[in-house]
């Protein structure tokens, strides 16, 4: 028998177990229907202890093309591309990033991803610290299902605008952040008076309870 067939297969470790839910009972894929991705927390803010949070993205061809410029005020993120290429625009530069390719975005600078070629892309990003990143980004993806977002992916009324952005850590490039935070500090209490913020609970609840 040839010496190949004898060889044992190769079992794929992934981070964490491929389970529908994540430690919080709440869906580990979500999808955003605005830019076409499917986003999957291989490991969520309570697998880490809030450490950090570690997603799949799978971007279909020509997909982001409409995501926004954005910042991260407290967060690193880490991208690494496990298939096809991505392009992130990272500051004044902009990285072609072809599989087993990663690169760095540091708290603070401007960026946005997104897949320039004709095949579908999959790559993995770390985020650390977690924050409330990951519910800021439920809360996203839920509001483009509902078409509650605009093409580029952001809430389009105010007051919902305000509190994602404090829930997610991200910030628009199109005025100055402290301007932002300033603005969205004080609309996201006007959001949490007129009870906008209990509206988000249905983005954010476990579907059931996971046994201890």
């Amino acid at each position: 028998m040839p010496e190949h067939l004898l060889q044992p297969p190769v079992v794929q470790v992934l981070p964490t177990a491929r389970t529908p839910l994540t430690a919080a009972g709440r869906p580990r894929t979500i999808f955003n229907p605005t830019i076409g991705d499917h986003a999957s927390f291989l490991q969520s803010t309570e697998e880490t202890g809030g450490e950090s949070i570690l997603i799949r993205i799978e971007l279909p061809a020509h997909g982001g093309a409409r995501v926004a410029r954005h910042i991260h005020l407290q967060s690193k993120e880490t991208f690494v591309v496990t298939e096809g290429e991505l392009t992130i625009e990272k500051g004044t530069e902009v990285l072609v990033l072809k599989v087993g390719d990663s690169a760095v975005v540091p708290p603070g600078v401007h960026h946005r991803y997104r897949s320039a070629s004709d095949l579908p892309c999959i790559f993995e990003v770390d985020i650390r610290p977690a924050g409330r990143t990951e519910d800021g980004l439920r809360v996203i993806y839920g509001l483009a299902r509902d078409g509650r977002t605009g093409p580029d992916s952001v809430p389009r009324n105010p007051l919902e605008l305000a509190l994602a952005a404090q829930y997610s850590d991200i910030y628009l490039t199109t005025l100055p952040v402290w301007v932002q935070r300033a603005v969205f500090g004080v609309l996201g209490s006007i959001a949490r008076m007129l009870g906008r913020d209990r509206r988000f609970a249905r983005y954010l609840k476990p579907e059931r309870t996971l046994p201890d």
